[in-house]
């Protein structure tokens, strides 16, 4: 048992995180192409906001495969590599937003509505990721041999699928769940309520 968990713990711990990570994000991808939007700005690629929308689903599809994958084990040594790249590049992303001096960016957005993290906890938080991810990465490489197996195209395929399908839908139709406070079917409490009145004149 305790050498299952040692094989084990990395692929369940960033396959679960990877996992809600994109589900938050995906069930929203219009609200995440507007930050997407943000970060374009920061680095002065407004230019480029016609792409918010494609790299919001994109950004989400990828985080919910990569979950779907770590958790199933499949293809461990390709996943395990484009893991930590793609950790490595939101750490170097979120260094930026930490250490911009004009704070354009208030948080990243890491986990969209559900959760929001300070610039300063996001970095600290992907540094972790890092390190863990690397752990990961060494781990595949020395346990995984060559363990290719036919079901593995179909299975790979059919999580793709439900990668692109949770944005997709959440775009096309309405979110299955939203995070927002004002959400669908919630009640608005009356302080907030807008009053319109009659002020005589």
């Amino acid at each position: 048992m305790r050498s299952f968990i040692s094989r084990m713990w990395t692929d369940i711990f960033l396959g679960v995180l990877f996992v809600v990570s994109g589900f938050v994000k995906a069930v929203d991808p219009v609200g995440l192409s507007y930050k997407i939007e943000e970060y374009w700005g920061l680095f002065q690629l407004s230019g480029w906001s016609g792409l918010s929308m494609l790299l919001s689903v994109l950004l989400c599809a990828g985080e919910l495969t990569l979950g779907l994958l770590l958790l199933l084990r499949l293809w461990r040594k390709l996943t395990a590599v484009v893991l930590t790249l793609f950790i490595l590049g939101f750490t170097i992303l979120t260094y930026s937003i930490y250490t911009d001096p004009y704070g354009g960016i208030n948080e990243c957005g890491c986990f969209g509505e559900a959760f929001h993290l300070s610039n300063g906890a996001t970095f600290v938080k992907n540094l972790i990721l890092l390190v863990v991810s690397g752990f990961h990465l060494w781990n595949v490489f020395r346990q995984a041999g060559n363990d290719f197996n036919y079901r593995q195209p179909g299975l790979a395929a059919g999580v793709l699928v439900l990668g692109f399908f949770v944005p997709l839908y959440a775009y096309f139709y309405l979110p299955p769940f939203d995070f927002l406070p004002y959400n669908v079917g919630s009640e608005i409490e009356a302080e907030n309520a807008i009053h319109l009145y009659d002020t005589g004149f």
